[in-house]
């Protein structure tokens, strides 16, 4: 299965963002300009 983030905004601060993962280990997905992923664990 494939999915595709697409936004007609950039997410420009972090609770704008795309959040992934799979409850232990997750990340958010951000930045307008320059590409940022923010990583969390547990």
């Amino acid at each position: 299965m494939k999915y595709i983030l697409n936004s007609d905004l950039p997410a420009k601060e972090w609770r704008d963002g795309y959040p992934i993962g799979n409850g232990r280990i997750a990340a958010m997905i951000w930045g307008d300009e320059i590409l940022r992923i923010s990583l969390n664990n547990e």
